[in-house]
């Protein structure tokens, strides 16, 4: 017996694109901007947590 995976984006056979297009709806915004950051909890640099707070926008210039 084959077991299924419960989710398309777990699931090989599927699709590049729906396998994308089922994960990008359950990924949260935090964790979207931590895939563009590579940040892990718990791993962010006080260097970092000390920049000033800006717009996404500054984010070219360290500053996001």
């Amino acid at each position: 017996m084959s077991h299924t995976p419960s989710a398309p984006y777990l699931d090989a056979a599927e699709s590049v694109e729906a396998r994308v297009d089922d994960l990008l709806p359950r990924v949260t915004i935090a964790e979207k901007v931590g895939q563009l950051f590579h940040t892990r909890k718990g791993k962010v640099s006080p260097r970092f947590l000390a920049l000033p707070k800006s717009d996404v926008g500054d984010a070219d210039r360290g500053l996001g």
